[in-house]
């Protein structure tokens, strides 16, 4: 009847994202004292068997002088890692001593002496264990706050082998940590980020953002419905910068339920902290160039996470993106779109959740000047489109916003942190309404949330040309954040023409730049004949920053429509000769470095020539 309440005891084997409930049990027998352990254990388990002895004799508590067998079932389940070491003692305390109680789950790794050292992987071992039915854990003391976090957990946590016995011998009470819920829908900053100093004593709400209106504007849209983004620009031009401040200080902390998924993630893969053993922060993970295919999606023995796990729910910046590895940046397609990734390793498989936002920093060309108004790009026309093969076509048609970076010191408009704060908040505020952020909408969404009016559809239909069927639902996706962010759900014309802007291609953006003048700037009514003004082949020729020029100098002409379409169009024609002649003038600098250089080259053939013949 003794044995009729004893307790089972059961641990965790890691496997991926779901990992397997392990059932460990002891039999002691008569016969030549050993230690045999069955239920395909690898040797790291196996070593447990000499810890155990040793922390039993350390502690001062008898060792059975029995045949000790030992299984771990399921027994097709290969069992790997240290955390077997105290649920294997337990379940030996517990034939000697016959706990009483209802069943216990326990992870742990004994030293020598006795003591209990922590272990990843409590809080997928704990979440999944009361999903089981089991609610009684014993974990080490630094593991504790990891294991209470999940609801209906009871944890004892244990610092020793001696001070388990003890508490399980005296019927020690588990404890249980009271569970506050939040509001889905109230919306929180990470504020220690927000205060954070840089090289120049300033915070991230200090941040003079004079000159950058457009980037600002860019990385704002795309924290505000987690669209993802490709920042490019010239080296030192400040997009690695606006990213890594921008983005973890302006992104929302983690509600409830996404915390719970990102939680067991950074468990598995041993990064929690035992002071703040629930992510509420958004993940902002920045892998190396240098980073592998498993680095980034995962893999190894046991399938640990990788970083476009460890970035769920938050955001993966892969700064300077031309240097990764070609398969590394095509590997992310297929996790883009379904939102996980499945890992498959000796016969198993696991799905890790993999919901990323994107952000990709890059230069415009091998050199990096290409587009700058100040430096010459030296890289040909093949350099240039090898350069960009990099990415392929369906990865870029992956990313919603793409946006030139360049400091522009004579732009009026202003743009401030707080501003966009505001705006990221009214947006998270409606969208936390619904199952899916802006960014994750299906088709079925995307038709019942971005209904357009007469106005709207006519200007979409007109300028939704060659755009493929994901790039328009990522132009609609992106207008509806623009109209979330002024706290409306409807979508109007000027979130259209910005989000056109926003969704255009960098190529396009190089070759065809002077379109970006109505999509940003005709706010009030586009002229009937501005379109005289884009269709001249020399406009081609214009590079970003010269249509930049050109913006600033017809931003207020067309604003406040103070000249006819005659006047206008007479303008912009003498501007366009301008560029063409200073554009022929680069040319020209071109040609003469070019023969220069050949110059150069035939002095020093000459010159090897010469040696060979006095030799």
């Amino acid at each position: 009847m003794a044995n009729e309440n004893k307790r089972e005891i059961y641990t965790y084997s890691l496997f991926g994202y779901e990992g397997s409930i392990v059932s460990v049990e002891t039999d002691l027998r008569k016969g030549i004292p050993a230690y045999d352990l069955v239920g395909l254990a690898d040797s790291q388990v196996k070593e447990s068997r000499e810890r155990i002895k040793a922390a039993f004799r350390n502690q001062g508590l008898p060792f059975p002088e029995n045949r000790i067998l030992q299984s771990l079932s399921p027994a097709d389940l290969k069992k790997e890692g240290s955390a077997f070491d105290l649920p294997m003692a337990l379940s030996i305390l517990n034939e000697q001593n016959n706990y009483q109680g209802e069943n216990v789950l326990c992870m742990g790794e004994l030293e020598l002496s006795g003591a209990v050292r922590p272990v990843r992987g409590i809080q997928a071992a704990v979440s999944s264990a009361v999903a089981s039915g089991i609610t009684n854990f014993i974990v080490p003391e630094q593991n504790v706050n990891e294991a209470l976090e999940v609801p209906g957990a009871k944890v004892l946590p244990v610092s020793n082998l001696f001070e388990l016995h003890e508490a399980l011998s005296n019927n020690k009470p588990f404890i249980e940590k009271s569970v506050e819920t939040s509001l889905k829908t109230k919306i929180e900053f990470n504020e220690e980020v927000l205060n954070s100093k840089d090289y120049y004593d300033k915070t991230v709400m200090d941040m003079n953002l004079d000159g950058y209106y457009d980037t600002a504007r860019a990385i704002e849209i795309a924290i505000a419905g987690k669209h993802n983004i490709l920042l490019e620009g010239a080296p030192g031009c400040g997009k690695t910068m606006l990213s890594q401040r921008l983005f973890p200080a302006l992104t929302p902390q983690l509600t409830d339920e996404e915390s719970k998924s990102t939680t067991r993630i950074w468990s598995i893969a041993g990064l929690t902290h035992p002071d703040k053993p629930n992510i509420k922060d958004v993940p902002f993970r920045i892998p190396h160039q240098t980073a592998s295919i498993e680095g980034m999606c995962g893999g190894g023995v046991s399938c640990r996470p990788g970083e476009i796990s460890l970035a769920h729910n938050g955001i993966l910046f892969l700064d300077e993106a031309a240097e990764f590895r070609s398969t590394v940046l095509q590997m992310l397609r297929v996790p883009l779109e379904n939102k996980n990734i499945t890992l498959s390793r000796a016969g198993r498989t696991t799905t890790f959740p993999a919901n990323f936002q994107l952000a990709m920093a890059v230069n415009p060309c091998p050199c990096g000047n290409y587009g700058s108004h100040d430096k010459i790009c030296l890289c040909s026309a093949k350099s240039i489109e090898q350069y960009w093969k990099k990415f392929s076509a369906p990865l870029l048609d992956r990313i919603e916003i793409m946006q030139h970076v360049e400091k522009n010191e004579n732009d009026p408009r202003k743009i401030t942190v707080a501003e966009m704060k505001k705006h990221i908040e009214n947006a998270f505020k409606i969208q936390r309404e619904n199952p899916n952020y802006n960014s994750n909408l299906t088709p079925q969404e995307i038709a019942e949330k971005c209904q357009l009016d007469r106005e709207c559809k006519l200007y979409f239909d007109k300028h939704n040309i060659d755009m493929s069927e994901r790039q328009k639902a990522s132009t609609l996706k992106v207008a509806l954040t623009i109209a979330n962010m002024d706290n409306r759900k409807e979508i109007e014309i000027n979130d259209l023409r910005e989000a056109f802007e926003l969704t255009t291609s960098i190529e396009k953006k190089l070759e065809y730049g002077i379109d970006r003048i109505k999509n940003h700037y005709a706010l009030s009514q586009e002229p009937n004949n501005i379109e005289t003004i884009i269709e001249t082949p020399e406009q081609k020729l214009l590079t970003d920053n010269n249509i930049k020029d050109y913006k600033t100098l017809f931003k207020e002409d067309i604003l406040d429509n103070t000249l006819d379409d005659s006047k206008l169009i007479n303008k912009a024609g003498n501007y366009i000769s301008e560029m063409q002649s200073k554009i022929v003038e680069l040319i020209n600098v071109n040609q003469q470095l070019s023969e220069q250089n050949n110059k150069f080259s035939e002095q020093i053939n000459k010159n090897i020539k010469n040696e060979e013949v006095e030799r």
